[in-house]
C-alpha cells in the first residue's frame, strides 16, 4: 500500500511538472503560439492574443497545484477536462488541417497533432491512476530550538495546507502569471499602444528605389505544388506599381522567423477579413529557395511578391526585420514592425 501511495505522489508530481512544462514552452514561442489559435479565425488577433495567455496561465497554475498537491481535487479536475477538452480539438485539427505541430510544447518540441492525441490518452491514463491521494503532505519551515537557534524542519503532515498558505498561493501565481504574460510578454496591441515606433522606414531610400528599377524584379506564375508540398515560380522584370490606392508593403528577408510569424499573421488576418490580396505587397530578399519555402510555411503564395537586394532592405528598414508600411499614392504614411500588427488598424486602412 505504501509503494502504491508512493507511486501514485511521484505521477502527480510528473503530471504537475508536465503542465508546467507546457506552459513555459508555450510562453517561450508566445508569437507563434498567438499566430497559431488566430489561425483558426474564430475570433480577433487581440482576442486570440489575450486567450493564448490565459490558456498558458491556466496550465502553469494547475501545474504548481498538483506537484504541491493545493486543492488537490479541484486541480486535478480542472487538469482532466483541460486534456479531454484539448483532446476533442486535436481530433477536429487532424480531420480538418494538415498542421505540422499542434504547438502543445511550443516551438521548441514540435508534436503532430496524431501523436498528440495520444500522449493525452497517456496523460489521462496517468490522471486517473493519480486520482485517489493519501493527505499526507510534505511540510518544510524554519523553527528556533531551545536555545533561540534556527533550524530547517522536514515532516509529513496529514492535513491540508491552511486557508492563509492556500490565499498566498493563488496570489503568488497568479500574480507571476500576470507580471510575466501581459507585461513582460503583452500582447501586440497592448505593446504597440505603450511602445509605439515612428520613423521605421528610411522615406528617402524608399521613394528613390521606387522611382529607378530596385523594384523591378516580380515573381511571376507562382504555384503551389500540393503533391509535393512546394511552392514554384518565375521571375521576370515589371515594375512595382503602388502611384494609386492604398497598399501594406511588407519589407521582409526569407529566412528571418519573425517576418515568417508576421506575414502568416497579416495572411489570417487579410482571409477572415476578407480583404483584397492585391493590396497587400512583400518586398523580400532571400534565395528562391528560402523564398520557395517562406511562401509555403505562411500560405503567402498568392500575394505579389518582389525581390530586393539585402543592401537596400537593411538600409531601407535600418536592419529591421520585419516591417510594414502603409502607403498611399505611392508614398509612405505610416510603419509598423511586427509587435505592431494591428488587426483592426490594417482593415481600417485597406478599406476605408
Amino acid at each position: 500500500m505504501k509503494l502504491l501511495n508512493t507511486s501514485r505522489s511521484i505521477v502527480r508530481i510528473f503530471l504537475g511538472a508536465l503542465f508546467i512544462l507546457s506552459a513555459v514552452l508555450k510562453l517561450i514561442s508566445i508569437d507563434t503560439f498567438e499566430v497559431y489559435i488566430y489561425s483558426f479565425q474564430l475570433c480577433s488577433f487581440t482576442l486570440a492574443a489575450i486567450g493564448a495567455r490565459c490558456l498558458i496561465a491556466a496550465e502553469f497554475i494547475i501545474g504548481c497545484a498538483l506537484v504541491l498537491k493545493v486543492q488537490y481535487r479541484w486541480a486535478w479536475w480542472l487538469a482532466t477536462l483541460m486534456t479531454v477538452g484539448f483532446t476533442f480539438f486535436l481530433v477536429y485539427v487532424v480531420l480538418f488541417r494538415n498542421d505540422a505541430n499542434c504547438h502543445c510544447f511550443g516551438d521548441l518540441i514540435p508534436i503532430e497533432p496524431l501523436h498528440s492525441i495520444y500522449k493525452n490518452i497517456g496523460i489521462l491514463l496517468l490522471l486517473g491512476f493519480a486520482y485517489k491521494q493519501t493527505p499526507k503532505r510534505l511540510s518544510l519551515r524554519w523553527e528556533k530550538d531551545d536555545e533561540g537557534k534556527r533550524k530547517f524542519i522536514k515532516e509529513i503532515k496529514e492535513k491540508d495546507y491552511t486557508p492563509r498558505f492556500q490565499k498566498w498561493f493563488a496570489g503568488l501565481t497568479g500574480g507571476t502569471c500576470l507580471v510575466v504574460l501581459f507585461i513582460l510578454f503583452p500582447p501586440n496591441a497592448v505593446y504597440s499602444a505603450i511602445f509605439s515606433e515612428n520613423n521605421l522606414v528610411n522615406t528617402t531610400i524608399f521613394d528613390k528605389a521606387y522611382a529607378d528599377s530596385s523594384f523591378y524584379l516580380k515573381i511571376n506564375d507562382v504555384q503551389y505544388i500540393k503533391e509535393k508540398d512546394t511552392v514554384v515560380f518565375k521571375n521576370d522584370t515589371t515594375r512595382l506599381d503602388i502611384d494609386k490606392g492604398k497598399y501594406v508593403i511588407a519589407i521582409i528577408s526569407s529566412g528571418c522567423k519573425y517576418c515568417r510569424q508576421s506575414c502568416d499573421l497579416v495572411n489570417n488576418i487579410s482571409e477572415r477579413n476578407h480583404l483584397d490580396k492585391g493590396k497587400i505587397k512583400f518586398l523580400v530578399w532571400g534565395t528562391d529557395e528560402s523564398l520557395s519555402h517562406f511562401m509555403r510555411v505562411t500560405k503567402t503564395w498568392e500575394y505579389e511578391y518582389r525581390m530586393i537586394s539585402p543592401y537596400l532592405a537593411i538600409d531601407m528598414v535600418y536592419g529591421n526585420f520585419p516591417t510594414f508600411a502603409y502607403v498611399v499614392d505611392g508614398k509612405i504614411v505610416g510603419a509598423f514592425n511586427y509587435r505592431g500588427v494591428s488587426e483592426p488598424d490594417i482593415v481600417k486602412f485597406l478599406t476605408e
